[in-house]
């Protein structure tokens, strides 16, 4: 199971309140929760899987890692 679905689950918070809290789509979080990575333009998904991680107290993903946009 993806890490980031796993840590929700672990919480019992629902993607919807997730998604209120810090306020990205729930789509793009399911996205991320299915490793559905090409869906999400990027540097829009490291942003998006960088807040997700540290809402869930997660290191980010290697995957994500290597998305980090160069500033």
């Amino acid at each position: 199971m993806n890490c980031f679905k796993s840590k929700r689950l672990e919480f019992s918070i629902s993607i919807e309140d997730v998604a209120k809290k810090i306020s990205i789509s729930p789509y793009v979080l399911e996205d991320l929760e299915n490793d559905n990575y090409q869906a999400i333009p990027q540097p829009f998904i490291y942003y998006c899987a960088k807040n997700y991680a540290d809402f869930l107290d997660i290191e980010l993903p290697k995957i994500i890692k290597r998305a980090r946009p160069i500033v």
